[in-house]
């Protein structure tokens, strides 16, 4: 958890709001799909923006422009990137949802203490979220700066660096089709229209001791898995019991490799956040990067995979 605090993690919490606009869905960091139009868009491992068909992991665009997905809304994608040589700024962009074509952009400052990059960086946490509400997009930020102890002083560090850990926070309200970028207090909008993603207390451990989940909801929480435990002769695995919300019947049950993880279902696929992991095949250790994955089903079957961009801390940090 320490280490997570002193890296600058953009971390990215889409609202599921009722009605017309309920369109994203936030599935993990820099990962917002669109089921209505059947494209989940994420940010691949190089920074740049994704856009990839939910049914088959096909490739429809990608963006030159490194940036972070926070919205799908009305056929544009609203996206949060860096303004070069300027950590104390952002640009919020907008996206053809259909092309990946910009067409508005606008320069978003942060009070002095605040940064931004998409890049881990020692230097504090920037969370983001962000609820598509009509034409406009309203997004919410907070920063967390915490003393950095046992670190020589570089021309990387100032005096702010070596401090006591503060909070900042603010708001904008964006309105992508005209790049419209006003100020606004984080407190704004009215209570529930950013939930948060799936939290800890909406995942309930199983009560009989034995390893795995007795009930989490899905990204969307239009479904909800439980999974135990099976034999297995190398890594751990799963058993995940697919059920639709009010449902009584499982939907499905899959065999996976974790627990739990963020996912969500789509035209009878599962897709889920496959974190890095090393496994031994073969007599051969195989490691696998941060991805979005897919699995049918009816079969557990994998259909695609995509990775993302990593943004937490990698190695180790100073004492």
């Amino acid at each position: 958890m320490l280490a997570r605090t002193l890296c600058l993690a953009i971390s990215l919490t889409l609202s599921a709001p009722t009605g017309a606009n309920a369109q994203s869905i936030d599935l993990t960091q820099g990962v917002v799909a669109d089921p209505s139009s059947g494209v989940i868009v994420l940010t691949n491992p190089n920074g740049r923006v994704e856009a990839i068909d939910l049914n088959s992991g096909e490739l429809k665009w990608v963006t030159e422009e490194r940036a972070m997905p926070i919205a799908v809304s009305r056929g544009a994608v609203t996206a949060i990137t860096e303004e070069p040589g300027v950590r104390t700024r952002f640009a919020v962009i907008g996206l053809e949802a259909s092309s990946g074509v910009a067409f508005s952009r606008s320069a978003a400052n942060l009070p002095s203490g605040a940064e931004f990059s998409l890049e881990p960086s020692l230097r504090g946490a920037f969370e983001a979220e962000a609820a598509p509400v009509g034409d406009r997009v309203l997004l919410r930020w907070t920063f967390e700066r915490q003393r950095i102890g046992g670190v020589f002083r570089s021309e990387a560090l100032d005096e702010a660096d070596l401090t006591d850990s503060f909070d900042l926070e603010g708001g904008f309200t964006f309105t992508p089709r005209t790049g419209l970028l006003t100020s606004a207090p984080p407190s704004a909008p009215s209570p529930g229209l950013f939930e948060e993603g799936v939290s800890a207390d909406e995942i309930t451990p199983r009560t009989d001791g034995a390893p795995g989940i007795l009930r989490a909801p899905s990204a969307d929480r239009q479904f909800y898995m439980s999974s135990r435990q099976i034999e297995s002769s190398g890594q751990p695995r799963y058993v995940w019991t697919i059920t639709g919300a009010g449902a009584e019947r499982p939907l499905a049950e899959v065999v996976m490799d974790v627990a739990y993880a963020p996912f969500l279902v789509h035209d009878g696929l599962l897709v889920f956040e496959n974190r890095p992991q090393i496994q031994r095949a073969g007599g051969r250790l195989i490691e696998t990067p941060l991805q979005i994955r897919a699995v049918a089903l009816a079969t557990g079957k994998p259909v695609w995979a995509r990775e993302i961009l990593n943004t937490e801390p990698h190695g180790s940090l100073p004492p």
